[in-house]
């Protein structure tokens, strides 16, 4: 099958948010700073991936639909990511050489499959503005009971992808 990674269009903002709705989220900045998981023209998962600075990365959202799941494709999603994750940015910055980080807020229903992609719980006070204050007034911060995690690259990474 073939599957490929690209960056939003306005011509996806409806089905994208109703991806995002399923998980109770909504669009994490601009349509077009999102990238997309299709097979053929299907939406198959959807995230925003923000770079902070040459090294640091935070992933704001990822949803995979209901056709994706249990295939393996979050996962095969989430590590193309962070293979490459200023490639999946819309402002990448400089090209990574060598070590960097992804940030992220899990929610708890979410945390095994971030640990099973490599992030390990943080805290709030690690993640860089305004993402360390994000959870501060939801309303379902109790019921979400989100966890920060950070994913550390390391030299000698491998991975097996399947995208273009």
């Amino acid at each position: 099958m073939y599957y490929k990674i690209e960056f939003a269009t306005n011509n996806d903002l409806d089905e994208l948010q109703s991806l995002f709705l399923e998980y109770g989220m909504g669009l994490a900045g601009d349509i077009e700073e999102h990238i997309l998981l299709k097979r053929d023209n299907d939406l198959l998962a959807g995230a925003l991936l923000t770079s902070i600075s040459d090294s640091v990365f935070h992933l704001s959202v990822l949803a995979v639909s209901h056709e994706g799941r249990s295939q393996g494709l979050g996962t095969q999603f989430m590590q193309e990511l962070l293979r490459h994750p200023q490639k999946y940015c819309c402002d990448p910055g400089e090209l990574v050489h060598g070590t960097f980080q992804v940030t992220t807020v899990a929610r708890g229903t979410a945390i095994n499959f971030y640990k099973k992609n490599g992030f390990v719980p943080s805290s709030f006070s690690k993640l860089v503005s305004p993402y360390n204050m994000q959870c501060n007034t939801c309303e379902e911060k109790e019921e979400c009971n989100p966890v920060p995690m950070v994913f550390y690259s390391h030299p000698h990474m491998s991975y097996c992808s399947n995208f273009n």
